[in-house]
């Protein structure tokens, strides 16, 4: 371990972590990476990567329920003596319409043989049964039982004395002999409740006893009952409650989490939202009156949502008045972003609509204030599943019983961080006013949750109890492996900066929304840029660019004083210049909403001023000018900036932080966590200064665009090493030299009558200093050390020891650019997880391979128009495949739409044909390379990894896939381009394995006669026995790489925390 006096910056992302190493005495980069990983979720709909492999393991459950249920069906008749065992093998030889059947045994006794099919049928498909008398609310449930409604009233306007008759009625009434019966494609229409079917049952014994069937007894009916209704119980209350959470208050005494629907949180969130809610009109900010916070109160208990919306109305706000915490945009109406909810009250309403409902309103007036009993309902309401357990706990609750009546219908979900218990003790301070912290405090809980524990030289595991997002979970995971690395190489920091994507803590919808904002306003730019292009007749600088996109924003006019900017005149040196409305050294805010384009003069005059305090003393002038801003087309928060008539010290104080500071939660546990677990190199000039700080993403764009530093996503992922940099030397120091900087750049012509005046305090400036700005104004914005922006650029080169040796850093000797300084090489998390789909989910009939060629099944709905080239028997029905093929084409190819209401097979006499669902292709599956289950035929799925195998000098690759991990076995048949898996070559004694290779897993291929590759193994295709290689940094790919012919040398590496790597030796 080599100790030095280092200060770690860090770079988490979504699927990356940055990491930069600062040498604070040597004052250079010593090191910088970065570290790679798959973001735990699905990239296409951000859905768990869990989630297919758990709707798999509900549909094989239901599928081995309903096998199960059958065979005891069958057990039955056997036993009973229906039927022999000779027969019940035998009894679908003779296909019989089963609707049909069972409206047959209505009114004629049936055979043995047809009492069979019936039974079978009717435990097959027996209908939906709810648990729950709520489930009615959830969409798809609801569609279901609207459905199961609308089905018994038509069955018994048609008279219809069971289910099948009334289906067989259905298709009467259609004139469609070919209507589906079954439901299909989400379709409801066709539902019938559990009831419904088993009515059917017991009539139909009832039927065949009168009819003389000796097989439809009493007892048979009893014991085939019992098969029809078991279903296995949910989970019950307490096995439920034993999985919620502890309150992060009150974790020693293991009080459980509460209901997110309670009174407590509710009133809770309802005051909270009233303290942190403030009221901003022309840049001045205020929070709601006593007056404003009775009225909101007020209404809260009067209906169960209030929207910002209705804020508006209920206080009288003016136009001009908008809330905290949104975001206001020209593109969208004001009444739109204000449509979004600002508090609910959904659990205290739903109670209290269906006591109200069923007990009268003096019944709820009666317990309204009740704290513990409506606590105590929400509680049972959220956490149990079946009227059973709710009836059952409420009762243990000491809840009357009509009042468990009137709420059994109600459901809620989620829970609170805190316990009702915790929660009662903050209540009191948070509805005096108090902001959550500080309520916190005054209730006697430590908010800041500081550690107890011992501090370790490594961080230990990240608490998963405590963070529910598994994309932050794994993000976190990974940067604790990278700091626990930088601290086995390096020793303790001194410190650790860190900065988190915007995104990390959101869900995949608004992770979305912000990548298509930001690529809006990429596009937007670029749209700029080329529009400037063409003007100028040469590429514009980035000034050049602020400037044009400004004088368009605003309309060719000067801000401050509105008068027309000629187009000519725009890119004069000094004739017009972008200024920062609140001045940068007073809010460190560098966003497009705090700049404007102004005449140089008014620049100049405006010094280190907002432009109330530069001319809101003329009130004609101030006049113009809010008229002005308020008709222009500028975003909400630039027009705040504008016409702000005062900037405290506390609000420069508070604007400094936020746009320094990341605030958020997730931010603010990162940095406790690592602050309360790690120990830090002590600091003897400054010990208790804070050694984890939490950077702003625009404090780190704003240094990098300042030190001319570009990133540049396109050329791959060492810019995540970049940010990692800057963020590692965005120190305090740093932030007090920048201010200097700007302020002294804002005050460079405040010189009056021989006089320097600051203009914040309007005293007269010491010469002293004057002297000093101007030293200042002839630097460029101040940077950690002389030559960082070269240094950090020359270290980010493919070949920072050759960039290095041709510069002159005092910093660097030979030795540390000969024996440390190394590329940076990005380290990617290898994927050597074996679990996960054996086999893809078709399964093939053995019958349907003919001559090397398959015959497979496809769903309309998955067709593409090049399987319109590959239909089986094409010539048996011509009509019906162009027909398809027609509707398909009509809608450009794709089946979803084209399919989406079904498709009839066409007819000589225009009526409606049979329902066709789907059609046979023929594809290039060979039976040979295929895996038997049951009695067909599935596709193997999931190469885990690629054994490689040597024998004279020539190298083979032997996929090896879930299925055979599963079996336990080692396949040894290496793939040949081309060919069937029986025609592979066969891995005998006389080979020697090298290796196995798994995704990204980083190789190298060297060939006698041609260039390498060197890179992550990302895939291999069986068909073509090739390699798929990416570039460490991502900046490339390349496929189809074949290994067997001309391969000098195959070696693997192995690739730590930190992008170090070594060569693999001894077969691993």
């Amino acid at each position: 371990m080599k100790d030095i006096n280092y200060r770690l910056g860090l770079d988490i992302g979504i699927a990356s972590v940055g990491w930069a190493v600062i040498n604070l005495d040597k004052e250079r980069i010593e090191d910088l990476g970065v570290r790679i990983f798959q973001a735990a979720e699905h990239p296409k709909d951000g859905s768990s990567l869990a989630l297919p492999r758990r709707l798999a393991r509900g549909r094989r459950r239901l599928l081995r329920r309903k096998a199960y249920r059958i065979k005891r069906v069958r057990k039955l008749i056997s036993d009973c003596g229906i039927l022999s065992k000779e027969e019940m093998d035998n009894l679908y030889n003779k296909h019989e319409d089963i609707w049909h059947l069972r409206v047959k045994a209505l009114n004629q006794r049936v055979t043995a043989t047809e009492w069979a099919k019936i039974l079978i049928n009717l435990c097959k498909r027996r209908g939906f049964k709810s648990n729950r008398k709520n489930e009615a609310k959830d969409k798809e449930t609801g569609q279901l039982i609207l459905s199961i409604k609308n089905n018994k009233k038509h069955m018994i306007d048609l008279n219809a004395r069971t289910v099948a008759e009334y289906m067989c009625k259905l298709k009467e009434e259609s004139m469609d002999k070919y209507m589906p019966i079954r439901n299909k494609n989400g379709n409801y229409n066709m539902c019938v409740s559990r009831t419904m079917i088993e009515d059917e049952v017991k009539l139909l014994f009832k039927s065949q006893r009168d009819f003389g069937l000796d097989f439809a007894d009493e007892q048979i009916e009893k014991e085939y009952l019992n098969i029809f209704n078991a279903q296995r119980p949910y989970s019950k209350f307490e096995d439920l409650e034993k999985m919620i959470g502890y309150c992060t208050f009150e974790k020693d005494k293991k009080e459980l989490r509460a209901p997110k629907n309670c009174i407590s949180v509710e009133e809770f969130i309802l005051y909270d939202n009233m303290n942190r809610l403030s009221i901003i009109n022309n840049g001045n900010k205020r929070g709601l009156t006593k007056e404003e916070r009775n009225i909101i109160i007020d209404n809260a208990y009067k209906k169960s949502e209030i929207k910002y919306k209705d804020l508006r109305k209920l206080l009288l706000l003016n136009n001009d008045d908008r809330f905290s915490g949104l975001t206001y945009s020209n593109k969208i109406d004001i009444s739109k972003t204000e449509n979004s909810k600002f508090v609910s009250m959904k659990g205290y309403h739903e109670i209290k609509k269906s006591i109200e409902k069923n007990l009268g309103k003096e019944k709820w007036d009666n317990i309204k204030n009740d704290r513990k009993l409506l606590n105590d309902m929400a509680y049972v309401l959220t956490i149990a599943k079946t009227d059973e357990d709710i009836i059952k706990q409420l009762k243990i609750r000491n809840v009357e019983q009509n009042i468990i009546n009137a709420v059994i219908e109600i459901s809620f979900t989620k829970f609170n961080n805190l316990s009702i218990k915790a929660i009662e003790k903050i209540l009191p301070y948070v509805k005096e006013g108090y902001q959550y912290s500080e309520a916190c405090e005054k209730a006697g809980y430590d908010f800041k949750a500081v550690f107890k524990g011992t501090k370790e030289l490594k961080l230990p595991l990240i608490n998963t109890e405590e963070i529910v997002n598994p994309v932050v979970i794994r993000s976190l995971t990974q940067t604790r492996k990278v700091v626990n690395a930088v601290i086995d190489k390096y020793g303790s920091p001194r410190g650790i900066n860190i900065e988190l994507a915007r995104d990390l803590a959101k869900n995949f919808k608004d992770r979305k929304s912000i990548e298509k904002e930001q690529k809006e306003n990429r596009d937007n730019k670029e749209k700029i840029r080329n529009e400037l292009k063409e003007l100028m007749r040469k590429e514009p600088t980035g000034g050049e660019l602020l400037k044009y996109r400004l004088w368009k924003e605003q309309k060719e006019e000067c801000a401050y004083s509105q008068e027309h900017i000629y187009i000519d005149d725009l890119f004069k040196p000094g004739l017009y210049e972008i200024d920062h409305i609140i001045p940068f050294s007073r809010c460190f805010d560098d966003s497009l909403s705090n700049k404007v384009l102004v005449k140089g003069i008014e620049n100049q005059n405006k010094k280190n001023r907002i432009p109330y305090e530069y001319f809101g003393s003329d009130i004609d002038r101030w006049h113009r000018f809010e008229v002005w801003v308020e008709q222009s087309s500028l975003g909400f928060k630039k027009k705040t900036n504008l016409l702000k008539k005062k900037l405290s010290e506390e609000e420069q104080k508070a604007f400094k932080s936020r746009n320094l500071n990341d605030t958020r939660y997730i931010s603010k546990y990162i940095a406790n966590y690592i602050e309360n677990r790690l120990i830090f190199k002590e600091d003897n000039v400054k010990s208790n200064s804070k050694k984890v700080i939490s950077i702003n993403g625009r404090a780190t764009s704003f240094l990098r665009a300042k030190w001319g530093l570009i990133k540049v996503r396109e050329d791959g992922d060492k810019h995540h090493a970049l940010d990692a940099a800057v963020i590692a030397v965005t120190t305090q120091k740093m932030i007090n030299e920048i201010s200097r900087y700007s302020k002294a750049n804002e005050l460079k012509y405040i010189k009056r009558n021989e006089e320097y005046i600051d203009i914040e305090t309007g005293e007269v400036v010491d010469e002293n200093i004057i002297k000093e700005n101007k030293v200042l104004l002839e630097e460029v914005l101040p940077r950690p050390w002389r030559g960082f922006t070269q240094e950090l650029n020359l270290r980010l080169s493919d070949n920072p020891k050759e960039e290095l040796k041709k510069s002159s850093f005092d910093s660097y000797d030979d030795e540390f650019i000969k024996n440390i300084v190394r590329p940076i090489f990005v380290s990617r998390v290898p994927d050597r997880k074996a679990g996960g789909i054996l086999f893809k989910e078709t399964v093939y009939s053995a019958n349907a391979f003919k001559n090397n060629k398959s015959i497979v099944k496809k769903n309309l709905c998955d067709l593409k128009l090049s399987d319109m080239d590959n239909v089986y028997n094409y010539i048996s029905d011509k009509n019906l495949y162009d027909s398809i093929k027609a509707q398909l084409v009509s809608y450009d190819g794709n089946a979803k739409k084209a399919f989406e209401n079904g498709f009839r097979k066409p007819t000589k006499s225009g009526k409606l044909g049979p329902v066709v669902k789907s059609i046979k292709i023929v594809t290039n599956l060979i039976a040979k390379d295929m895996l038997d289950l049951n009695k067909g035929k599935v596709q193997k799925d999931g190469i885990v990894r690629v054994d490689i195998y040597e024998k004279e000098g020539i190298y083979y690759s032997v996929p090896v896939y879930r299925i055979d991990i599963a079996k336990g076995v080692r396949p040894k048949k290496a793939a040949l381009a081309g060919k069937s898996e029986k025609d592979w070559t066969d891995i005998t004694e006389e080979y020697n394995f090298k290796f196995s290779v798994y995704k990204n897993d980083l190789i190298e291929i060297k060939y006698k006669k041609k260039k390498g590759f060197f890179g992550y193994f990302n895939s291999f295709d069986r068909a073509t026995a090739s390699f798929t290689i990416e570039a460490h940094d991502n900046s490339s790919r390349s496929r189809g790489i074949g290994i067997k012919s001309g391969v000098e040398e195959l070696n693997k590496y192995e690739v730590n925390v930190l992008g170090e790597y070594y060569k693999v030796k001894g077969g691993k």
